[in-house]
């Protein structure tokens, strides 16, 4: 895929993300069972679109991700 179709795509989730309710309560409930994951190793098993994911990285530790579908990658 062009890099710059996909960081538009990427752009693109980000904005929606930042409408949706649900999608935000989902992420708070996640970050709140996760807790620090700062020094920790964790699996993520996901089938989203990746937003999610970048954002639970961002809560620091080392992340290996499984998804269901050749897309969610």
């Amino acid at each position: 895929m062009d890099t710059n179709l996909n960081a538009e795509i990427r752009l693109w989730q980000e904005k929606l993300f930042k409408r949706s309710v649900r999608r935000a309560r989902k992420l708070g409930k996640i970050e709140s069972l996760a807790g620090n994951t700062s020094n920790l190793q964790c699996l993520e098993v996901s089938s989203g679109d990746g937003v999610i994911s970048a954002r639970l990285r961002s809560l620091g530790g080392s992340w290996k991700t499984v998804v269901s579908t050749k897309n969610a990658a």
